[in-house]
């Protein structure tokens, strides 16, 4: 018997769907359709557990339980109490339920909610078992169900992730406003990293770019340094995700250049720390230096990546053309033959380097532009 295929959906930041969308089909998923922030996908259970474990560039992966027209609260309980809560939900921890509703005959998120909550009850009471408790403000281990309703179109998901999956569990030290691991992800692949060229992050920060960077170059899957929400389901298979996590862990032989640098004596020990916890101290070299001084670690050409401080950002518009100039100039000047990436402060989209791409993305609560091209 064949095991059921689901629609999931891959939340990402909004302008890398296509990015995210292209990396699914690198590690064997289906990408069915591309909306503003995520990507659809159907798959079995063990294509859920890939995803998260896998995916660079997503930030959560959800489950869509189930689909359906909803115009009076009895629908909404008639239709979910057809969902299988038994095997998707836990009687161990607490269920949270986000709903929202737009332009829909129900719009009390509120009663949406508490009929999801009915219908889960009466499930479970007729297979003679408890209903899972409710979540309360100060839990921090929680299911996460979120409801849509859209046009009196009900999308019940729920999430698979837990934590967002830019906290990759190797981070144990970190500088003011580092960059998510999701977008420094997002950032190399639509460079064209892919490790067979030097790697070069001068303001690396607590390591994030050469992290991933790393990660990337030896094909070293993301996820398995944490665990997940979807490993306390009560149709969790152990086999599956073992065979999965090991398959993960069989890094390939690579050689990888790949170079951090920063003035900050104690960015580099944080940075420094987070290499050895993910265990890649063998694929990056740290070192302090100021990027106004720096040489190309490499004769060979290969990427230089940079996210210049957040407090660059704060300051006024013309400090902010002089000192990017200042880096477009010593890039100019003593990089040639590189490709750049270099995010840019809000507001802002050029650089007096030619640019042949633009990636417009989410950082910090702030729209920024990721600009690349040749040196």
């Amino acid at each position: 018997m064949h095991a059921p295929e689901h629609e999931w959906f891959a939340v990402c930041s909004p302008g890398v769907e296509e990015i995210l969308a292209a990396e699914m089909k690198e590690i064997g998923l289906h990408p069915t359709e591309m909306t503003l922030g995520g990507v659809t996908f159907m798959g079995k259970l063990a294509d859920g557990y890939l995803a998260n474990l896998r995916l660079r560039t997503a930030g959560r992966i959800l489950v869509r339980l189930a689909t359906f027209t909803c115009r009076a609260p009895e629908d909404i309980v008639n239709h979910a109490r057809k969902i299988p809560w038994e095997a998707w939900i836990s009687g161990d921890f607490p269920l949270k339920i986000s709903a929202v509703t737009t332009e829909s005959r129900i719009n009390s998120t509120g009663l949406v909610a508490n009929k999801v909550v009915d219908a889960i009850a009466d499930r479970l009471a007729g297979l003679g078992q408890p209903m899972v408790g409710l979540a309360l403000k100060e839990d921090s281990d929680f299911q996460r169900l979120q409801i849509r309703l859209e046009s009196n179109r009900m999308t019940v998901s729920l999430d698979s992730t837990g934590e967002n999956l830019h906290r990759r569990g190797y981070r144990v030290d970190s500088v003011k406003a580092p960059i998510r691991e999701t977008l420094a992800a997002s950032i190399l692949l639509s460079a064209g990293y892919d490790g067979t060229q030097p790697l070069c992050d001068p303001m690396c920060g607590s390591g994030t770019f050469p992290i991933e960077a790393a990660l990337i170059g030896a094909k070293i899957a993301p996820g398995q340094y944490r665990d997940f929400q979807f490993q306390k389901w009560p149709s969790f298979r152990p086999a599956t995700w073992d065979y999965l996590l090991k398959s993960a862990k069989s890094k390939l032989p690579a050689t990888l250049e790949i170079y951090g640098f920063d003035r900050n004596e104690r960015a580099i020990l944080a940075a420094k720390s987070n290499v050895a916890r993910a265990d890649l101290a063998a694929f990056i070299q740290l070192e302090k230096a100021d990027f106004m001084r720096l040489e190309p670690p490499s004769a060979k050409p290969g990427l230089v990546v940079m996210n210049p401080p957040y407090g660059l950002r704060l300051q006024n518009s013309s400090d902010v053309v002089k000192i990017l100039n200042k880096f477009g100039t010593r890039l100019a000047n003593a990089w040639k033959g590189w490709r750049y990436a270099i995010v840019l402060p809000p507001g802002f989209e050029k650089l007096n380097l030619p640019i042949d791409s633009r990636l417009l993305i989410k950082h910090g609560g702030l729209n920024v532009t990721v600009v690349a091209g040749e040196i």
